[in-house]
């Protein structure tokens, strides 16, 4: 499924569902930041999600306007990465402010930073959940 960016898969941002729902894209902008946010953090990025359809987005408990949800004609500007500890976690929102993410969430309980980039969210935001 080849590379998008010099660090990251198409096989990393489709749609978890396991259906061939179609839900295979997020905005080059989103991209562009991601793989800076990766040479800035300097350390290999996990994916653990990005682009969501409708339905899979509702299984996981995203929301109705989640901006994981893609389509085939609108990407999807959000993904979702794993950090191992408060260091990691601290160098990666660090990483993504410095690369122009403003929205930023951080789910403790299950050590993800969900990283957007939708114009049509309120900005900045830095939440927790």
């Amino acid at each position: 499924m080849g590379n998008l960016t010099a660090n990251f898969s198409r096989h990393e941002i489709v749609c978890k569902c396991k259906k061939d729902c179609g839900a295979e894209e997020v905005t080059d902008g989103h991209l562009s930041m991601m793989q800076t946010t990766r040479n800035i953090y300097g350390s290999p990025l996990g994916v653990s999600s990005a682009a969501r359809c409708k339905a899979h987005n509702k299984a996981v408990g995203g929301k109705d306007n989640s901006e994981h949800i893609a389509t085939k004609d609108s990407p999807a500007e959000a993904t979702d990465h794993p950090y191992e500890n408060t260091l990691d976690l601290h160098n990666l929102v660090t990483a993504a402010h410095k690369a122009g993410f403003i929205r930023v969430g951080i789910d403790f309980k299950n050590k993800f930073v969900h990283l957007g980039s939708s114009i049509h969210h309120p900005k900045p935001r830095l939440w927790g959940y």
